[in-house]
């Protein structure tokens, strides 16, 4: 799973408010929080947000917890950890409870997610969030018609699936009328200044299709992302754009295990005569294109930790002849945690057919990730290519655009804003019918730029929260993920007979048409020349189903070696991928599974997503060392080159305990060799890009940029796939420098940013002083860090499978992580029980400061301790720590 929504250019507030860390509100102190604090249960008039205001049902049963529509009684049980557990008479009273949960501990959270998809922020926060409304409500539309796509999301929205949206969205506005009854409190940000909190209305269907869209967008689309290399492509020579910003993996590993022998390597891999056309192309569109990237920033997936590991393990591989699964998603680590842990059973005590337990978005009723009684499943994101970005030729006079010869007028919708505080504000976007919103128009060079999203077409997603959770198998799982359209999501399944399944189920677009020279990953003409054709049938996407090896692993790298030489065009598979991991997590995972073989138990899952070793460091150490050779070096780079040599590739901290202020050094010398050796490489990462491709770029007008990560990995190891060698210093007219010589420099550069950084003293440089994480409240996160949490020292690194990927920050001295695992999921499917898991979560499911569950499960989480996620009603009552019961108002 990856990306931030678009609205990250649009000053302080857009700024902070990030729904791919999903989350915003803080410190919630409601009444019924302090009682399930205190492991209390409501009596039967007791009012609070998660008591309720009590109530007595049919026969005059009193209920600790009234909710409009409740069908029968139900039981909800807070565990040790937290977790809601609700047993209930159907399913829909299920999502009755879990809607009013959500709401009583995360509705800011969910309020965020519903208004940025439709455009209504202004409505709270005044017109300072009107230019993220207008992007969004023009993104978020129908192209034809500028109408919401959560209307069409919900038009095609089963009436079982209508229900269950509307059952959820009950149990929300039970909790919103405690809090305007003066019953329950908001988070603190409503009491920002800037916040209005009469302006908060009730929820409604449309706000879980917006939900999910949020989601699918997330996921799916990279516009801004196309815009942004598109422009740098336009600017800099054919072959430096392809070669540091183009498609190419630093590792061949791929999902599908044939692959990884049939991978195409030569001299030079692309066809530089292709790249010069396609920078030809490209070139006029230029400026528009900075323009657009420039008010669009975009987040490069190489560097920024966005993705997920997932792999499931078949019967013949596992110690016990059970299936395996594991699943980390990687968002942003944020507080409140994006996921909410729930466990919803309305078969034990109900005539439901729903029992699942995982992880929820506040927004949706049920679970996006997690288990019923018979399989278990969990996702990454596919790196799908399923947008486009156009660049359309206006027509004369400026209200449309030229397509296939002809004029094709803009359609446009007047939309109306609310603001708080003023009068409605009123909106224009534009679309081209064909293609999609205008992203950006320059009238005076007659230009505009929009994008095509496969997202504009979606229907049936809604679905899948009520289809998955009746699967009772891979292949009934695999029916049921027919339903999602734009999630482009690897959905891994393990069921109880030992079977095992890989599915990518998306729409993905039919390009005939693409070539190295129309790459669907850059800007492409909008005269008509690059259509799609329909979508491709799921069946003839990549896809497993027990295979020989007898696992599959994904991590949002290359599926079948199609990228390997850098144009995934040309291996006849139309499902192509665009800027996807650089296959350094999965290249692990695959080592691990192979090493263990057919001894995997769902301790050795959470021993491979715990893995902290560098595989990039593990390649780029030895061949930078090499090149090196025994020149003399100055004191701190011979230091640092010492560190480097005796580094075992492993990322720990080098300390004992979490918290900067008061842990201490290891006391295991292997342990404080590798947090130098570590730290060491990081530095000197980044110093070799500098000195290897800065020179080049500055040249080029372009500073502060160093291009992807995996074209320093092929000019150290093979460096015959890119068109020309970066060693040379362009700015030392009468000097050749060598490999070897920019080695030397970046070592020195290292040693000098160590000493700046940590101090003289190399047993300081402890990775863990460089290396931490803070839970960000996207809501004001740039306005005041008092929303924040942490940081928290915190182990792996760049690419490694616990992944922790550093924002380089040399200004500061810092590589924190500003993404990592939202959670960490790992299954054993027994053939007689059903799936046994375990979770760990980065933060705590009561988000109230004074709770004993706000943080608690972060705690875990960074030492990578998984607590069970229990589904039998014995030990879950015997356990809990409050316990109350829910039926329908008096």
């Amino acid at each position: 799973m990856q990306r931030h929504l678009r609205w990250l250019g649009h000053g302080a507030l857009a700024l902070g408010l990030g729904l791919a860390a999903a989350a915003c509100d803080d410190d919630e102190t409601t009444a019924a929080a302090d009682m399930m604090a205190a492991g209390g249960a409501g009596g039967g008039g007791g009012a609070g947000a998660a008591g309720g205001m009590g109530g007595a049902g049919g026969g005059g049963v009193a209920y600790d917890l009234a909710l409009p529509g409740m069908e029968g009684p139900a039981s909800i049980h807070i565990d040790g950890n937290g977790f809601l557990h609700v047993k209930c008479a159907t399913n829909n009273d299920c999502f009755r409870v879990e809607g009013y949960y959500h709401a009583a501990h995360r509705f800011a959270q969910m309020d965020l997610r519903r208004r940025v998809v439709r455009g209504q922020l202004s409505a709270i926060v005044t017109n300072i969030a009107l230019p993220i409304d207008t992007q969004n409500r023009g993104w978020f539309a129908d192209p034809a018609t500028g109408r919401e796509l959560a209307e069409q999301l919900w038009a095609a929205a089963t009436p079982e699936t209508q229900a269950a949206v509307e059952a959820y969205g009950q149990g929300v506005n039970a909790w919103l009328a405690e809090f305007r009854a003066g019953d329950a409190e908001l988070s603190d940000e409503y009491g920002y200044a800037l916040i209005d909190r009469a302006a908060i209305r009730d929820w409604e269907p449309l706000d879980s299709a917006a939900a999910i869209l949020a989601l699918l967008d997330q996921l799916t689309n990279r516009t801004d992302l196309e815009i942004e290399i598109g422009a740098l492509h336009a600017d800099l020579p054919a072959g430096l754009a392809s070669d540091l910003y183009g498609q190419r993996p630093a590792s061949p590993s791929a999902i599908l295990p044939h692959a990884q022998g049939q991978q195409k390597r030569g001299p030079l891999a692309l066809d530089l005569d292709a790249l010069q056309r396609r920078k030809a192309r490209l070139e006029p569109y230029g400026h528009a294109l900075a323009q657009a990237a420039a008010q669009r920033p975009a987040r490069r997936p190489d560097e920024w930790g966005l993705g997920s590991n997932n792999w499931v393990v078949g019967s013949n591989k596992s110690a016990t002849g059970n299936a395996l699964l594991s699943n980390d998603p990687h968002l942003g680590i944020s507080n409140p945690a994006i996921w909410y842990v729930v466990h919803l059973d309305a078969k034990t005590a109900g005539q439901g057919d729903l029992h699942v337990a995982g992880v929820s978005f506040a927004g949706l009723p049920g679970i996006i990730i997690g288990q019923n009684e018979q399989i278990a499943w969990g996702v990454t994101t596919t790196f799908f290519d399923a947008a486009d970005v156009y660049l359309e030729t206006l027509t004369a006079d400026g209200d449309g655009v030229l397509f296939e010869g002809a004029e094709v007028p803009f359609v446009t919708a007047d939309i109306e804003i609310a603001v708080s505080g003023s009068e409605p504000a009123t909106i224009q976007p534009l679309f081209v019918p064909h293609h999609g919103p205008v992203l950006a128009i320059d009238r005076e060079a007659g230009v505009a730029i929009t994008g095509k999203w496969a997202g504009h077409d979606a229907d049936t997603d809604l679905n899948y929260l009520v289809q998955m959770p009746k699967a009772g198998s891979v292949a009934q799982a695999r029916e049921a993920l027919k339903q999602l359209t734009t999630t482009g999501q690897n959905f891994v399944v393990a069921d109880r007979t030992g079977g095992i399944g890989w599915f990518p189920y998306s729409r993905m677009p039919n390009r005939p048409w693409m070539s190295l020279e129309l790459a669907p990953w850059l800007p492409l003409p909008g005269d008509g020349s690059a259509e799609w054709d329909g979508y491709m049938d799921y069946a003839d996407l990549p896809q497993a189903v027990d295979p020989a090896a007898g696992y599959l692993a994904t991590a949002n790298n290359d599926m079948t070696g199609a990228l390997w030489d850098g144009d995934p065009t040309n291996d006849g598979q139309m499902a192509i991928q665009g800027y996807t991991a650089v296959g350094k997590r999965h290249e692990r995972i695959a080592e691990l599974l192979d090493e263990i073989d057919s001894q995997h138990t769902r301790d050795t899952m959470e021993r491979i997503v715990g893995d902290v070793r560098s595989n990039l460091g593990a390649e780029v150490v030895p061949a930078a060392l090499a090149a090196l050779g025994e020149r003399e070096l100055e004191a701190g780079a011979a230091t640092v080159r010492d560190l480097l040599v005796g580094w075992d590739f492993q990322c720990p901290t080098g300390f004992d305990g979490v918290d900067p202020a008061t842990a201490t050094p290891s006391g295991d010398a292997t342990v404080l060799a590798a947090a130098r050796g570590c730290a060491a490489f990081h530095v000197f990462w980044f110093a070799l890009r500098e000195h290897t491709f800065g020179d080049e770029l500055a040249a080029q007008g372009i500073r502060g940029d160093l291009g992807f990560a995996p074209p320093m990995v092929h000019q150290l190891v093979r460096p015959e796939v890119l068109s020309a060698s970066y060693w040379d210093d362009v700015d030392t007219a009468d000097v050749q420098e060598t490999d070897g010589d920019i080695v030397a420099r970046a070592l020195d550069t290292t040693a000098a940013r160590m000493t700046e950084w940590l101090g003289a003293d190399s047993a300081q440089w402890l990775w863990g002083r460089l290396h931490q994480v803070t839970l960000v409240a996207d809501l004001f996160s740039l306005l005041t860090p008092e929303f924040n949490h942490g940081p928290f020292l915190n182990d792996g690194g760049l690419y490694t499978v616990d992944v922790a990927n550093p924002r380089y920050d040399a200004a500061n001295g810092r590589f924190d992580h500003p993404s990592g695992a939202s959670m960490r999921y790992t299954c054993e499917v027994k053939a007689d029980t059903g799936p046994d898991c375990t979770i760990q979560v980065p933060g705590g499911q009561q988000h109230y400061r004074d709770s004993p569950h706000y943080d608690d499960l972060l705690q875990k989480w960074l030492v990578n301790e998984a607590v069970p996620l229990t589904t039998d009603w014995a030990t879950i009552e015997a356990g809990a720590e409050a316990s109350l019961t829910a039926g329908p108002p008096e």
